[in-house]
């Protein structure tokens, strides 16, 4: 069953915990960034206001897995609102031995707040909740994120806590626990040449996680992004040079027609395949 393969793969790298889908991407620039708030740093940073909008993102990974998300964000009484719901759909897996089919499915709710308690200190806090199904098992999550950002003239700098919580109710009778992390984020603008650049380190307890990004904006309405992640070292496949050089590298095309943003994104998992993804977002400004 190839499908185990990603599974295997997450379970692999991420060996301490259980849970690992709450780590995959919810949209195309975190795909390319690893960082949730990409797009939270950069209106922060360019000083735009905080966007008022509905978005959704298709993310297909190796194996025919989807990740499909759906977003709404507003500001109201001085607080910018996100309310999302992601959806990971692994498909069909069959018993090659006994024929039996069955399925598996995730379903993460979010909800995020982010206040700016100076012109230079801002905070966030979310709570989601998360809910799995393989075949007949079931079980459930609630978990918390927070983050405190700084900001300067050009560069952003952020620390987060992220998914602290319990699990409600185990697939089986074994303790299990949440992908536990701190990160530290710093984002800058440089001074001539209309662009950012990203920078993120994730601690868990046995690996860390680092990621590169850089956007460029080539026109008002175009940009090109550049990705690379540090997860690359734990999918090297030591036999193929031309391969593993490009592994952990990702990049995104961003258009902007109006009111209304497109996204496409991949990311290079070497051996194991690609990461493709499309986002649309509608400004309601």
């Amino acid at each position: 069953m190839k499908k185990f393969n990603i599974i295997l793969l997450f379970t692999f790298i991420f060996s301490h915990y259980s849970y690992q889908s709450i780590l995959l991407p919810n949209s195309t620039y975190e795909l390319i960034s690893g960082q949730p708030n990409y797009i939270l740093s950069n209106e922060i940073l360019f000083k735009n206001q905080l966007s008022h909008s509905v978005s959704s993102t298709l993310i297909l990974l190796p194996e025919d897995i989807q990740v499909a998300s759906f977003f709404y964000k507003n500001n109201f009484l001085g607080f910018h609102n996100q309310y999302k719901m992601q959806i990971i759909d692994y498909g069909n897996f069959n018993d090659s031995e006994s024929g039996y089919v069955f399925s598996a499915k995730d379903i993460l709710l979010h909800y995020n707040l982010m206040k700016s308690l100076s012109p230079k200190f801002s905070f966030c806090f979310g709570t989601h909740y998360f809910y799995s199904t393989i075949d007949n098992y079931n079980s459930s999550a609630i978990f918390f994120n927070a983050s405190v950002l700084y900001g300067l003239e050009r560069i952003l700098f952020q620390y987060s806590i992220n998914n602290l919580g319990f699990v409600i109710d185990k697939y089986t009778n074994f303790d299990e626990s949440l992908p536990f992390n701190c990160s530290f984020s710093i984002s800058y603008l440089p001074k001539y040449l209309k662009s950012s650049i990203g920078f993120n380190y994730q601690k868990f307890d046995n690996l860390d996680l680092t990621n590169f990004v850089s956007e460029i904006y080539l026109y008002d309405s175009f940009s090109i992004l550049f990705g690379y992640s540090s997860l690359a070292q734990s999918l090297h496949s030591n036999d193929n040079f031309e391969k593993d050089f490009f592994t952990g590298l990702s990049t995104g095309l961003n258009f902007n027609y109006k009111n209304l943003v497109v996204n496409f994104g991949l990311k290079n998992l070497g051996s194991v395949g690609l990461i493709q993804s499309i986002s649309l977002i509608k400004k309601l400004d």
